[in-house]
């Protein structure tokens, strides 16, 4: 983890995974994806844990979001 880590809100996590915003709420309320939580009860999330996991989940490759797209 690196000390300067972007902090991340729910919804730049759930672009990265294609999944909706309560998802990744859900997914740091169960300890799922871990999170750190702001005075007001948000969760942010460390960029560096969310990169890791992206890279996990497609079997060691990181791919971008716009791979994706049609033109």
């Amino acid at each position: 983890m690196e000390s300067r880590d972007r902090l991340l809100w729910p919804g730049e996590v759930a672009v990265l995974f294609n999944v909706h915003p309560r998802t990744v709420t859900r997914w740091a309320k169960s300890g799922r994806l871990p999170s750190l939580k702001t005075r007001g009860g948000q969760h942010r999330f460390r960029e560096s844990v969310i990169r890791e996991r992206l890279t996990v989940r497609h079997g060691g490759k990181l791919h971008s979001t716009n791979e994706n797209k049609h033109s």
